[in-house]
C-alpha cells in the first residue's frame, strides 16, 4: 500500500500516462493530485475525466479548476453580477484556458454537468493526512494555519474568514514553518522560483525530501519546455520520481 502526491500537470497527458504506467497503482494505493490538471496543455479535460473515474485518485482544487468553475458559473448565470462575471471570464482567458474550453465543449451536456459537479465537490486541503507515523498537510497554493484538522471543503472556506483565493492563488512563504507536527506539500509555484536546477526538481526547505517540512512539487509542466517535469512523491518512502 503506497501513497503518492503530484501537482500541476497542466494538460500534459503523455507525462500523466507515463506516471501511471510507472506507478502501476493497485487498488490499495492512493494518488493525491494537488490541482491544476487543466489549461495550457491540450489534454486537461481527458486527465480530469480519468481522475474522476479512479476510486484511488483524490484531487484537490487548484486555481485553474477554480477559474473554470467560476467561468461556467458566469456562463450559467450562477454569478449574476456583470462586473464579477467579466472579471472571472477575463482572468481565465488570460491563463491559457482555450484547450480546456475546446475539449469541454465537445462533451455532451450530461458529461459537462458531471464534470462541473465534480469541481464543485473538490476539497481545498487535507490538513492531517497520516502516512505511517507522519502527518502531511496537502493543498494547492498555500497552507492556512486557521485550518488544522481533516479535509477542508469549499463550503468550510465559505463559512470562514479565509477566502478561497488564499488557498489556491496565494504563493506560500516556503521559508516559514507553520507547523511543528506535520510536513506541508504544495504545488502552484514552479520550483524555479526558489532554485535554478535544470531540469526542474522538487524544492524542499531542508534540501532533502527525506527531512523536508515544506515541499513545493510543481516542476514546471505549465511551461512544457525541455526543463519541465512532472514530479511525484511517494509519502511512504519520501522518494521522488520524475516524468
Amino acid at each position: 500500500m503506497s501513497t503518492y502526491v503530484m501537482s500541476d500537470v497542466h494538460g500534459l497527458k503523455d507525462r500523466y500516462d507515463a506516471m501511471l504506467e510507472a506507478l502501476a497503482l493497485q487498488n490499495e494505493d492512493t494518488l493525491f493530485i494537488l490541482g491544476d490538471v487543466i489549461d495550457r496543455g491540450r489534454d486537461g479535460i481527458a486527465i480530469l475525466l480519468d481522475i474522476m473515474n479512479r476510486d484511488n485518485a483524490h484531487m484537490l482544487l487548484g486555481n485553474h479548476e477554480y477559474m473554470m468553475k467560476q467561468y461556467y458559473e458566469a456562463v450559467h448565470h450562477v454569478i449574476t453580477d456583470m462586473q464579477e462575471a467579466w472579471v472571472v471570464t477575463d482572468r481565465w482567458q488570460r491563463n491559457h484556458c482555450s484547450p480546456t474550453i475546446d475539449a469541454f465543449e465537445c462533451l455532451n451536456e450530461r458529461k459537462q454537468r458531471e464534470l462541473l459537479d465534480y469541481l464543485d465537490e473538490l476539497p481545498i486541503a487535507i490538513c492531517d493526512l497520516k502516512v505511517h507515523e507522519e502527518l502531511f498537510y496537502l493543498t494547492h497554493g498555500s497552507a492556512q494555519p486557521q485550518f488544522t484538522h481533516g479535509i477542508v471543503t469549499q463550503q468550510d472556506v465559505k463559512d470562514s474568514d479565509v477566502t478561497m483565493e488564499r488557498f489556491v492563488w496565494d504563493r506560500m512563504d516556503v521559508h516559514e514553518r507553520l507547523f511543528d507536527d506535520r510536513s506541508v506539500i504544495v504545488g502552484h509555484t514552479p520550483t524555479l522560483f526558489f532554485q535554478e536546477t535544470h531540469p526542474y526538481t522538487i524544492w524542499t526547505d531542508t534540501g532533502d525530501v527525506k527531512t523536508a517540512r515544506v515541499m513545493d512539487i510543481d516542476c514546471g509542466c505549465a511551461a512544457n519546455d525541455i526543463h519541465s517535469r512532472l514530479g511525484v512523491v511517494c509519502l511512504d518512502t519520501r522518494t521522488v520520481q520524475y516524468f
